[in-house]
């Protein structure tokens, strides 16, 4: 009996040496994450909107040293505006109640987007650095065909 829906997995072929970079452009948004925090000195939300710099940063040092794009760089960046924007409007949203108040009815679904949106982008970002590592397809979700277009990734595309 056959199933109607079936399972691939695909390998890139690519040499080993671009295994380093295919990681640190998965996992740099991560990494932007924890330096603006340690230069902020706390964890704030706004910190969500700086999610991009990452990949952009690491395929800009890549381009320099020769090696071309990371695998996996244009929906990486997708990904990382998508759920960089969930986050950061989550938190202003919990901060509305501040600047006007009878925004403040806004503070328990904004803080749901916020928490929601925050573990959602962690799990996201180390399940794909793992498949970075493993060469696996990255195949990241949520991203919305207008974003995925302006990012220049193709119609109907798949990693």
């Amino acid at each position: 009996m056959s199933s109607a829906v079936t399972n691939h997995t695909t390998t890139a072929k690519r040499r080993p040496t671009t295994r380093g970079w295919d990681v640190a452009t998965h996992v740099s948004p991560l990494v932007v994450a924890i330096l603006a925090t340690a230069a902020v000195g706390k964890p704030l939300g706004w910190i969500a909107f700086l999610f991009p710099v990452g990949p952009v940063v690491v395929a800009m040092v890549m381009r320099a040293a020769g090696r071309g794009l990371p695998r996996g760089f244009r929906s990486a960046v997708a990904f990382a505006i998508g759920s960089g924007l969930l986050v950061g409007l989550g938190w202003l949203g919990t901060q509305a109640g501040n600047w006007i108040s009878p925004m403040a009815f806004l503070f328990p679904v904004a803080l749901l987007i916020f928490i929601v949106g925050l573990v959602n982008w962690l799990m996201i970002v180390l399940s794909r650095t793992i498949r970075a590592i493993k060469f696996d397809a990255f195949d990241y979700p949520w991203i919305p065909d207008r974003l995925a277009r302006a990012v220049g990734l193709p119609m109907g595309w798949s990693e």
